[in-house]
């Protein structure tokens, strides 16, 4: 029902039980549930072996998975499919959640299960297999005595991690801002941002350091890589905005509201920050003489460009999972007209998303908890195409090759481009 309201901010959050210190080693004892062995990938409504890490060698990437317990797996991702919210009557965003995290949806969906009956298929043969949990090895971690020497250097690399985590790093201890020249004439350059939003983050610091490079190199080209990025701060991506235009722009519509909206947490807690609550939400929602509310956002009034703004060509990549302040981004560069969009389909909608504050409350019965956005925010730019979000000026559909051996068509079909033009 929540996901029938088209809005990919609004959603029940995936209920977890808290188990207790003793709980939690019984089920570590018990060893990683059947579910959790391999890496998904999810095409259309057929579902894939990514990375196979249970102890079954001859489950390979790019097996195709039929049936999970007797049902369909075309029947298990469109039941999951239909938990999950996104703006309008978008696809992609669906897809690209599954692909990170199926396992948790599934979980979510179907009862724990010690053993898994997994029906498989390679070419024209099908096999089924019983999966059970898979025991975790302990590993006992001797403490290494640091010389001298490997101190110093211990300190160096903490003091060099530290000097780096503006840009941060991701689950794989990768940074979430990337920037580097593509080619010796530095013609090209290559800006990737995972997130608009995380711990110890300087956008402003980054993109700073960026663009002078790239105006100092001379570049013609950039290409922007917004694929799986989720959104997060408007500020960051507002600057970023500001670096790819050379006139005075306004970055948001104004933002409506339905009213004033208090929520603290427990009857405790209300009753101690309402106050200040309450004064915030003066500050920052206003009333009009029709009675209607808005919020008082930074982007709603003209603001002037960066110095060292970008006059080039401009490449943008995205993918399902480009939602909320990519999407936002996204829709305003599109509406200059200024850059080339590669990829698929952005997960947020075009026109608008339901953000800003997003509270969570405790629904009053079933005690879930539900989170949604208060404002109605909207980029300046619009489009024709209700409920859809900001489409490719080239499509690229990835095959499951690519997904498999980590090939990247976006990136070749648009360096490619740039060496025809030259």
């Amino acid at each position: 029902m929540v996901a029938s309201i088209n809005c990919g901010h609004t959603r029940l959050l995936l209920v977890t039980k808290k188990y207790s210190a003793k709980e939690r080693d019984s089920i570590n004892s018990i060893g990683i549930k059947p579910i959790e062995q391999f890496n998904y990938i999810v095409k259309g409504n057929k579902l894939f072996i990514k990375q196979n890490k249970s102890e079954d060698s001859t489950f390979r990437s790019g097996t195709e998975i039929l049936e999970i317990n007797n049902e369909s797996a075309a029947n298990i991702v469109n039941k999951l499919e239909a938990l999950i919210p996104s703006d309008g009557f978008n696809k992609t965003f669906k897809e690209a959640v599954l692909n990170r995290s199926f396992s948790g949806w599934y979980k979510a969906l179907y009862t724990d299960q010690d053993s898994m009956n997994i029906k498989i298929g390679i070419a024209d043969q099908y096999r089924t297999t019983v999966l059970r949990p898979k025991k975790i090895k302990k590993v006992l971690i001797k403490t290494k005595v640091l010389s001298e020497e490997e101190k110093e250097q211990k300190k160096k690399d903490e003091k060099q991690a530290r000097k780096l985590r503006y840009k941060g790093f991701d689950e794989y201890k990768q940074p979430n801002l990337e920037f580097n020249f593509l080619n010796a004439d530095s013609s090209t350059a290559y800006i990737k941002i995972k997130s608009f939003s995380f711990p110890h983050a300087d956008f402003e610091r980054f993109y700073k350091e960026s663009f002078s490079a790239i105006k100092e190199a001379g570049s013609n080209n950039l290409i922007i890589d917004l694929r799986n990025n989720g959104g997060g701060s408007l500020k960051a991506c507002r600057e970023l905005f500001s670096y790819l235009v050379d006139k005075d722009f306004t970055f948001l519509k104004t933002a409506t509201a339905k009213g004033r909206f208090v929520n603290a947490g427990s009857n405790f807690t209300k009753a101690v920050t309402a106050p200040f609550i309450a004064f915030a939400n003066l500050l920052l929602i206003k009333k009009d003489k029709e009675g209607n509310f808005y919020a008082n956002l930074t982007g709603t009034k003209p603001m002037h460009p960066k110095k060292d703004n970008f006059k080039g060509k401009i490449y943008v990549i995205l993918n399902g999972y480009s939602f909320s302040a990519s999407t936002l981004f996204s829709a305003n560069l599109a509406g200059t007209g200024r850059a080339i969009f590669v990829g698929s389909e952005s997960g947020g909608g075009f026109n608008q998303c339901t953000a800003g504050r997003i509270p969570i409350i405790d629904l009053p019965n079933s005690k879930l908890k539900l989170r949604f956005g208060l404002y109605k925010i909207a980029p300046n730019a619009s489009s024709e195409t209700i409920g859809r979000g900001v489409f490719p000026d080239h499509m690229v559909i990835r095959e499951l090759k690519d997904e498999i051996y980590n090939k990247d068509p976006e990136m070749e079909y648009i360096l490619s481009t740039i060496k025809k033009a030259k």
